[in-house]
């Protein structure tokens, strides 16, 4: 064999796949005979394990469940319930030396009653992260090859995370009960330094209580920092966070002399951070053969890191519409659930923000009977800036509100806190195998002339020739490249 070519393999470590699976965790509350009517639930899935197994992810967790409910006396109270569950996610590229990361998000959930239990059926989604070791197999020469090298830069994903401990304690006129929580995280800044990934953000807690003259929201904003180690850590090194509630203790004191309470609420987090190290090695583009034809086999790799983060606030406002109708003689009392679901789609001014915010309307009506609406409210907001890139968007919703201006609407108010994160894809492509092929029939002329097309460069003629482009330039020392039209390329032979 007249080619022996020459690889090396480089390896490093980065993500393996993406991917989300959907499975429904049922829970089941028994005895339920004194429940006059579901008025809202809340579903949380919390993750409590993940393994990479051949050909799957399986990951097992919990769901918190709570339900307001109103008795056969028309009292509101509460239930707070828990299912374990067991699911996987099945993808081609999973073996068990990779590791997963799993985070949980209920979709939406229903109510089914049967007799003296209900049923309440979840929608967990799973947005699963392979990471694992790849290897880059790539040619860097050999005997009888000419070879077009280049510097690329390949992303190494280092990881590293932690848990954070953050607490708010406030005083407020007197509380009967704490009906339903929700917690909602959103960060703020994200930036590495030399030894580690500093985190920073924002968690948001929704309280719906219980009081004399009926329900009522509260909303704590409480704020957290946390240092994540990691070795390899520099100033300015690419970086991107996530976060979520690991739990949520809430405690309520009352002082029934002072007509007052004070409400205590601890968040555990678990902040997982991920800082991108770019290292440059140098492929093989392009290569050929002075003594025979060659096969070759091209491989292409994309990185994707989280080039930028905008971050902002937006306040919307407008008639929201509702899944039953309401009038003046319907009290609106508190709002449980709120989310938002947001896209960034190309609208007629550019790059939007488009999505809906969406929450639980409790009401009560003449009779002291009580009921929930669903009230959602879409909007459109310009993207400020033109940044090209994919984005993942996160939303943090503040000050909800709702009243009626006129008889029949809802006007719904909502601060918004947007996170946009912006990733670029980077891509190398390099020759990953050779084969040899026919010998080149060489010519026994003493020169030839050759004519290149119009913007043939030093490398493509030199191929077409199979000489070394070394060779083209000593048979043609006043030629510059890119050629031009009509120009001529003169090769020397020597004889033996």
């Amino acid at each position: 064999m007249s080619v022996k070519p020459e690889f090396e393999t480089y390896s490093y470590a980065g993500r393996i796949a993406r991917f989300k699976t959907q499975s429904i965790v049922e829970c089941r509350l028994t005895g339920v005979g004194e429940i006059g009517s579901v008025l809202a639930t809340r579903a949380t899935a919390v993750l409590t394990s993940a393994e990479a197994l051949d050909g799957e992810v399986r990951y097992n967790g919990k769901l918190l469940l709570g339900v307001i409910y109103e008795d056969a006396d028309k009292n509101v109270c509460r239930m707070e319930r828990g299912a374990e569950f067991t699911h996987r996610g099945q993808h081609e590229w999973v073996v068990p030396a990779h590791s997963a990361v799993v985070e949980l998000n209920v979709l939406s959930s229903t109510v089914k009653r049967e007799g003296a239990s209900l049923y309440v059926s979840s929608l967990v989604e799973a947005e699963i992260t392979v990471n694992g070791v790849h290897h880059l197999d790539y040619l860097t020469g050999g005997s009888s090859l000419i070879c077009q090298k280049n510097s690329v830069s390949v992303l190494k994903e280092e990881y590293c995370g932690g848990e954070v401990e953050t607490s708010d304690e406030f005083e407020c006129e007197l509380v009967g009960d704490i009906l339903l929580h929700g917690e909602n995280v959103c960060l703020q800044h994200v930036a590495c330094s030399t030894g580690g990934l500093t985190v920073s953000g924002e968690a948001a807690v929704n309280l719906c209580v219980l009081k004399d003259d009926g329900l009522e929201n509260y909303e704590r904003l409480l704020p957290f920092k946390v240092e994540l180690p990691c070795d390899v850590a520099s100033v300015g090194m690419p970086c991107q966070a996530t976060a979520r509630v690991l739990s949520a203790n809430l405690a309520l004191h009352t002082d029934e002399e002072r007509r007052k309470s004070k409400i205590t609420v601890e968040l555990t987090l678990q902040i997982s951070g991920m800082v991108c190290v770019l290292e440059s090695i140098t492929v093989t583009e392009d290569a050929f053969s002075t003594q025979c034809k060659l096969q070759l086999s091209k491989e292409e790799r994309t990185f994707s890191y989280c080039r930028e983060s905008l971050r902002f606030t937006e306040r919307v406002s407008g008639v929201a519409s509702l899944s039953a109708p309401i009038d003046y003689t319907t009290a609106l009392q508190a709002l449980v659930n709120q989310k938002v679901e947001a896209n960034c789609l190309v609208g007629a001014n550019g790059e939007e923000l488009q999505g809906v915010l969406s929450a639980t309307l409790l009401v009560s009506e003449r009779d002291s009977t009580h009921r929930s609406v669903q009230v959602e409210l879409p909007f459109a907001l310009p993207l400020k800036g033109e940044v090209s890139g994919e984005k993942r968007i996160s939303v943090l919703v503040l000050g909800m509100s709702v009243r009626q201006k006129r008889e029949g609407e809802a006007e719904v108010e909502a601060t918004l806190k947007f996170t946009v994160d912006v990733f670029e894809e980077r891509k190398i492509s390099f020759i990953s195998a050779v084969e040899e092929g026919e010998a080149i029939q060489q010519s026994d002329s003493a020169f030839s002339v050759f004519l290149p097309l119009e913007g043939d460069g030093l490398w493509e003629i030199a191929k077409s020739l199979h000489k070394s482009p070394e060779d083209v330039l000593s048979s043609n020392p006043e030629m510059t490249f890119p050629v031009k039209k009509g120009e001529r390329i003169i090769v020397y032979r020597q004889k033996v």
